[in-house]
C-alpha cells in the first residue's frame, strides 16, 4: 500500500458513501457503498478481518489509489454504487454478463394524457415502472399490445402538442385522438388503469371490470358500447407477450422469486415474476466470471436488478441469506411507499416457488452452456484458421458507411464478439468528422486513430481486442496496420475479410450495398486478407471459422447501415432549416425544441411557428414557405 492510500484512509469521513478502489494505471479494481465509509473501507486492511472474500487478501498488493463520494444516505449509495458498476465496469465486482440496461416501460400519471414509453434507465421520479424486460421485442410487444388495447396516445409530448388534426392511428382506431378531439378525462384515466393493471400481471381483474361495464352497458341498452367493450374484452383475453402466463400459487401477494444455478465460475440467475398468483414473467441474467461465492453473486444481482427497477413487488424470495438485503428492504419500502419484505423461506409455499425458480435457472444454464461451448469452438477454430498464438476471446470489426460520397452522411461502426457471441456494450458508432468523400481508406484510418487512442489512454471500457476485423482488402488491411503501428499497439491481431470479385484495389463495387442474406451464403463469398500474406486465405465454405466472421462483418454492416441511414435523414433535414435565409442556429433550436423534429415542423401554418418565443413573424413565414414545398431526394414525407 503506498502512502496516498494510507493518508486517505487517515481522512475517511463517517458518513453514508461510496468508495471506488484503483490499481496502478488507473483500472477499477472494486466499487462498494457503506453506511460508515470510515469502517468499512479500514475494515479491508484491518488483520484479521472476517470479510473472506477473495479479493480481500490481494487489495494491499494491488491498491494504488482509493476514492470516495459522500452520499445523503445509504439509498442514495446504492444508486450510486449501482451506476458506477456499470460505468467503470471494476475487475472484482459481480456483472451481469450483458451490461447494457434491460427495457422498462414507463407510465406517468400525472400529465393530463398518460402514454407508455421504453426506457433503460427507470429513475425515481414518481412515474410507475413495468419491467425490467430480458427480452427487448418482448417489451416493444407490451406496448405496442396495451397501446392498441386501451388506444392511448404513443406519441411524445412535443409532438402532442404540435399536432393540428388526428394522426393516422386514430383513423385506424388505435388513439382516441386526446392531442385535438375531445376526449373524456375520467374514461381515459379509467383506461390508463386498466393498462397499468394488465402490465402488472392483473389480467383476472381487467377481465372481471371490463365484463362487468359491458353488462351494465347492455342494461341500459347501450348496445354499441357493449358491442365496443365486447370486443375489447376477447382482445384482453387473448393479449400476451414474452412468457406465457399460468397459475403457480392462489394468492394475491406480488412476489420475485430468484433461483440460482452455477458451476465454478460460471452462474446463471432467473427471477419469477409471479403477480396475483400468475407466472407473468421469466427473467433470466447471465453472471460474468467471477470467484465469489453464491451470497455475494446474489446480492451483486439483487443490487444491479433493483436499484433502479420498476415498481418491487411485495416480496423477494431468495433461496438463501444475501448481504445487506436489509438495505435493499428499506430502500425498496420507500420506494414504493409501503412495506416490501425480503425472505427466505423454509417451508411451504414460497419453498416450492424457489424450487421452480431453481430448475428453471438449472435448465437455462444448461440451454446457455450448449451455446456457449458452440461459441468457443468456433473461436478455436478461428484462431487456428488464422494461425493466431491463442483463440481470440474479444473480437472487433469495423466498417464505413456513407450514401455516394455525400457530405455529412459518413459514418462508421464497431461491432464486436465477446468468446464468440455478440457483445453489444462493445459496439461502437462514429461520425466522422473529416471530409472523406470517396476516399474509404482516410475515412477508415480516423475510425481508427479515435478507437485506438482511447484504448492507448487506459480507458477501460476502450481496451484493444484480440483480434480487429476490418471489412475490406488489402488496402483496408494496410491502413489498420499503419495504425496501429503509429500509435504503438503491437498485440492486436489483424484480418481483413472481403468478396473475391471486389474491384483489384480491394474498394467496395459501388452496386454492393446489402449484406449477404445468410452466414452461408456469405461463407461462400468471403476471401480473408492476413497481414503479412499476399494472397488471401480461403476458408472453407460453412467452416465453423469463416462462419463467425461472417456473422460478424454482417452484424457489423447492419450497425453501420442503419445508423447511417440516421444521419443522413437528420443532415437532409436540418440542411432544409439551416438554407433558409434569416434562420440561424438559435433560431433552428428554438423552432426544433418547440415542435421536436423538422417533419412536424413541416406541418405548422406561418401563426403556428411565429407563436414561438423569440420567432418573429417574417421568419415564420419564410420557414413555412420553404416547408411547404415538398420533401427532397430520398427524404420521407413528414
Amino acid at each position: 500500500m503506498n502512502e496516498r492510500v494510507r493518508e486517505k484512509l487517515e481522512r475517511l469521513p463517517r458518513a453514508p458513501g461510496v468508495y471506488v478502489m484503483r490499481a496502478a494505471g488507473g483500472s477499477t479494481l472494486y466499487v462498494g457503498k457503506a453506511s460508515d465509509l470510515r469502517s468499512r473501507v479500514r475494515s479491508y486492511f484491518t488483520p484479521g478481518t472476517a470479510d473472506a472474500r477473495f479479493f480481500v487478501s490481494r487489495l494491499a498488493a494491488d491498491l494504488d489509489d482509493l476514492e470516495t463520494i459522500v452520499t445523503a444516505d445509504e439509498r442514495e449509495a446504492l444508486l450510486l454504487e449501482n451506476s458506477l458498476i456499470k460505468q467503470l465496469r471494476p475487475r472484482y465486482n459481480v456483472r451481469l454478463r450483458d451490461d447494457k440496461d434491460y427495457l422498462s416501460i414507463r407510465l406517468d400519471e400525472r400529465p393530463p394524457w398518460p402514454r407508455l414509453e421504453l426506457v433503460r434507465r427507470p429513475q425515481p421520479d414518481g412515474a410507475r415502472y413495468f419491467g425490467p424486460f430480458a427480452n427487448a421485442r418482448a417489451a416493444r410487444e407490451a406496448v405496442r399490445v396495451v397501446q392498441r388495447l386501451f388506444r392511448l396516445r404513443p406519441c411524445r409530448d412535443s409532438v402532442f402538442r404540435g399536432r393540428s388534426r388526428p394522426c393516422l392511428l386514430h383513423q385506424l382506431g388505435r388513439c382516441d385522438g386526446p392531442c385535438v378531439l375531445p376526449v373524456d378525462p375520467a374514461a381515459y384515466r379509467t383506461a390508463v388503469r386498466r393498462a397499468a393493471a394488465l402490465l402488472e400481471g392483473r389480467r383476472d381483474s381487467v377481465l372481471a371490470e371490463l365484463r362487468d361495464e359491458m353488462k351494465s352497458a347492455a342494461a341500459a341498452l347501450d348496445f354499441e358500447r357493449a358491442a365496443r367493450l365486447r370486443d375489447q374484452l376477447a382482445a384482453v383475453d387473448r393479449a400476451a407477450w414474452g412468457e406465457p402466463q399460468r397459475v403457480v400459487e392462489v394468492s394475491d401477494v406480488d412476489r420475485d422469486v430468484v433461483g440460482l444455478h452455477r458451476d465454478g465460475p460460471v452462474a446463471l440467475a432467473v427471477v419469477l415474476e409471479v403477480r396475483a398468483g400468475r407466472l407473468v414473467a421469466v427473467r433470466d441474467y447471465p453472471l460474468a466470471d467471477l470467484d465469489l461465492p453464491d451470497p455475494e453473486l446474489l446480492a451483486g444481482l439483487l443490487a444491479q436488478r433493483y436499484a433502479a427497477a420498476a415498481t418491487p413487488p411485495d416480496e423477494i424470495l431468495l433461496p438463501f441469506p444475501a448481504p445487506a438485503s436489509d438495505v435493499l428492504e428499506a430502500f425498496l419500502s420507500a420506494r414504493r411507499g409501503r412495506r416490501v419484505r425480503v425472505l427466505v423461506p423454509r417451508r411451504g409455499r414460497g419453498r416450492r416457488l424457489l424450487a421452480l425458480a431453481r430448475d428453471n435457472a438449472e435448465q437455462r444454464f444448461l440451454l446457455d452452456a450448449r451455446d456457449r461451448q458452440s461459441a468457443a469452438a468456433q473461436v478455436e477454430a478461428l484462431g487456428r484458421a488464422l494461425h493466431l498464438r491463442r483463440p481470440p476471446r474479444t473480437i472487433e470489426c469495423v466498417d464505413v458507411s456513407h450514401w455516394g460520397g455525400e457530405a455529412g452522411t459518413t459514418v462508421a461502426a464497431i461491432a464486436a464478439m465477446l468468446d464468440g457471441r455478440l457483445d453489444k456494450s462493445r459496439y461502437r458508432r462514429f461520425r466522422l468528422r473529416g471530409d472523406h468523400r470517396g476516399d474509404d481508406y482516410a475515412a477508415m484510418r480516423e475510425v481508427l486513430l479515435r478507437r485506438f487512442e482511447r484504448a492507448r489512454s487506459g480507458d477501460p471500457r476502450w481496451t484493444a481486442p484480440d483480434l480487429l476485423v476490418v471489412d475490406g482488402g488489402r488496402g483496408q488491411l494496410a491502413v489498420a496496420r499503419a495504425v496501429l503501428a503509429d500509435l504503438g499497439i503491437p498485440d492486436v491481431a489483424l484480418a481483413a475479410i472481403a468478396k473475391p470479385h471486389d474491384p483489384p484495389d480491394d474498394r467496395p463495387a459501388p452496386s454492393e450495398t446489402t449484406a449477404p442474406s445468410s452466414p452461408e451464403a456469405a461463407a461462400v463469398l468471403d476471401a480473408v486478407y492476413l497481414a503479412g500474406r499476399k494472397n488471401p486465405l480461403r476458408l472453407r465454405p460453412g467452416s465453423p471459422a469463416l462462419r463467425l466472421l461472417a456473422r460478424l462483418r454482417d452484424e457489423t454492416h447492419r450497425l453501420a447501415v442503419s445508423f447511417q441511414g440516421s444521419a443522413r435523414r437528420k443532415h437532409r433535414l436540418t440542411d432544409r432549416l439551416a438554407d433558409i435565409p434569416g434562420i440561424g442556429p438559435a433560431t433552428r433550436r428554438r423552432l426544433l425544441r418547440a415542435f421536436g423534429s423538422v417533419a412536424r415542423l413541416a406541418r405548422a401554418s406561418a401563426d403556428e411557428i411565429a407563436a414561438v418565443e423569440g420567432v418573429t413573424a417574417a421568419q415564420a413565414r419564410a420557414v413555412a414557405r420553404e416547408l411547404a414545398r415538398g420533401p427532397g431526394p430520398d427524404e420521407p414525407p413528414p
